[in-house]
Parts: C-alpha cells; sequence; structure tokens
C-alpha cells in the first residue's frame, strides 16, 4: 500500500531546521513523526544518513526540489536517540538503528512473554524470539533484527538478559 506523506513535504521550509526555537522543536516533533510512521510503514529499522539523505523519498521532494540535509537529519535522530527510539550503530553517526517504537517498550514485552513462558534463565537465538514458533501472537514476533537486538541490549543493561555473541 501507498504511504501517504505528510502535507509539511509539500512546503520547502520544512526542510531546513528553522531558526526559532519553538518552530524547531515542533519542526523536529513532526520530523520523528513522520520517520516513525514511514520506517513501520516500510517495515524499515535503518537509517544510512547520508545515503538516505540523497536517494530516501523522506528525505527529499523531488517535485519541489528539496532535501533534509545531513546535519537537520543527525539532528532529528539524536533528539529520537534521547526518547528511546533510536540509536547510532557508529561513532560517525553515519547508520541509526530507528524504532517507532521505543526500545524499552520492545524490551518490557519480550521479558514479560519470557517470564509468562518460562523462558527466563534459558537460552534462545534472535531468530526464535523475532521468529519462533513460540512467539506466534507475540506483538513482537516479526520484528526485524535490529530492533529485536537493540531491545535485547536493553534487557542486558537492566540485567535480565545476556547476549552471547
Amino acid at each position: 500500500s501507498a504511504f501517504l506523506m505528510a502535507s509539511a513535504l509539500l512546503e520547502a521550509s520544512f526542510f531546513t531546521l528553522q531558526p526559532v526555537q519553538a518552530t524547531q522543536e515542533r519542526q523536529v516533533e513532526m520530523w520523528i513523526e513522520l520517520i516513525t510512521s514511514y520506517l513501520h510503514h516500510q517495515n524499515q529499522s535503518t537509517i544510512y544518513v547520508e545515503k538516505d539523505a540523497r536517494d530516501s523519498p523522506l528525505f527529499n521532494n523531488r517535485r519541489i526540489g528539496r532535501s533534509f540535509p545531513v546535519d537537520a537529519i543527525r539532528h532529528v535522530l539524536d533528539v529520537m536517540a534521547d526518547r528511546g527510539f533510536a540509536h547510532w550503530q557508529d561513532n560517525e553517526k553515519t547508520v541509526c538503528a530507528v524504532s517507532w517504537k521505543k526500545f524499552d517498550e520492545w524490551a518490557a514485552a519480550i521479558y514479560k512473554w519470557a517470564v509468562e513462558n518460562d523462558f527466563t534463565n534459558k537460552i534462545l537465538t534472535v531468530f526464535e524470539i523475532r521468529s519462533g514458533d513460540v512467539t506466534q501472537g507475540q506483538e513482537f514476533h516479526g520484528l526485524d533484527t535490529p530492533t529485536t537486538l537493540s531491545s535485547l541490549k536493553v534487557l542486558e543493561k537492566q540485567g535480565k538478559a545476556r547476549l552471547i555473541p
């Protein structure tokens, strides 16, 4: 199905971070909503900042000849990371894992399932958690690998899981 882009993408000003703080904050909120909705619709969880700044319809409106600059994309993704919806895969901030739901919310759902189904203190593969028969019907079933791993890392930080490479 087609993804309906926000009408803001028709405005040239949407593609430049606004200098007035209150306006910029609202603009960043709109970008966050757009990014999470678009990625959820596309079943995508990774943003390759420089490539997507060039090629993705998310950050480009060829009809009006505007694109969202790399530094602005990084700024929005930094805000998303601060809020728990994203995390950088590298120190250079070129690749970012993004989720439409906070990683700690996915982690809580996975942990609740593990406790309820007696899977604590048992070894499970990432595949079993995200795609196995044992997780059929769970909201995280079918979740992409990067989001699943990010959620499991939350559980590891909480002392509720251990990741074995």
